[in-house]
């Protein structure tokens, strides 16, 4: 992160804004590049009283890069970070416990998925050193999340879960009959979907005019998570019928090559 000016400018009163800026440093008033910058900016106008001097010097400042970023003022600790093993494939939560000898707050926990480049969801622990992370949508994902714990003065905490799968077979309540579109607009149509009943599937593809140019299923499927991805039709808009026993739905499809 670089603050810096657009323009050639004098010693001072630059200096000022500088120092404005390390006094929130070394006083643990600010953490973040930009709070400390920011500050350390309206510091530099207050000191000269709101005149044009301080004014003008502090427009020509901008911060180059993520504002956000955490400062370190000291050697950086390692945290124990607790956190179930696994996680479940369309889960909408995730708990996640942070400590070393005491708890620590406003650790930041972050929930991603690597292969469909993702965030789901992220979180700010509470005094307690716990967040329950929110995700923004179900994790109906394969493969692995991984999981980052980031804090003031800490070394970041970086873990892989692998999603665990649900089982195939027979009747399951935990899970509910879903399908999910993955990137759409997009330049296939990559179709995931996770079935809570054993039972007949029926996927198929319609172009804009009503004509079906495609059967994806046709057959009886066991309780579980299935995936089709398909990759030779023509770029425009296309409708997938999609019918099981208990489920019906229509989704629209745009494919752009």
């Amino acid at each position: 992160v670089h603050w810096g000016s657009t323009i050639l400018q004098t010693w001072v009163p630059p200096t000022i804004g500088q120092m404005g800026a390390v006094r929130m440093l070394v006083n643990d008033v600010s953490n973040t590049a930009g709070g400390y910058m920011f500050n350390g900016a309206c510091y530099m106008i207050a000191y000269y009283g709101g005149g044009t001097q301080g004014v003008e010097m502090a427009q020509t400042w901008h911060i180059f890069g993520d504002p956000s970023v955490q400062l370190r003022t000291d050697v950086p600790k390692t945290m124990t970070v607790s956190h179930a093993p696994e996680i479940d494939y369309g889960v909408t939560t995730f708990d996640v416990d942070v400590s070393d000898k005491a708890p620590i707050e406003d650790a930041l926990c972050a929930i991603y998925h690597p292969d469909s480049v993702r965030l789901y969801g992220s979180g700010y622990t509470d005094s307690t050193g716990h967040v329950t992370i929110q995700f923004s949508e179900p994790l109906y994902a394969t493969g692995r999340v991984i999981l980052t714990v980031t804090g003031y003065n800490r070394t970041p905490y970086i873990d892989t879960i692998p999603i665990q799968m649900p089982r195939v077979g027979g009747d399951d309540k935990r899970f509910k009959t879903v399908f999910l579109l993955v990137s759409n607009p997009s330049n296939r149509i990559q179709l995931a979907y996770t079935l809570g009943r054993s039972g007949p599937v029926e996927i198929r593809v319609y172009d804009c005019q009503g004509r079906m140019v495609r059967t994806i299923e046709k057959d009886y499927k066991e309780t579980g998570r299935y995936t089709h991805v398909i990759t030779d039709l023509k770029s425009g808009v296309y409708f997938l019928k999609i019918r099981t026993e208990d489920y019906q739905v229509h989704m629209k499809v745009v494919l752009l090559r």
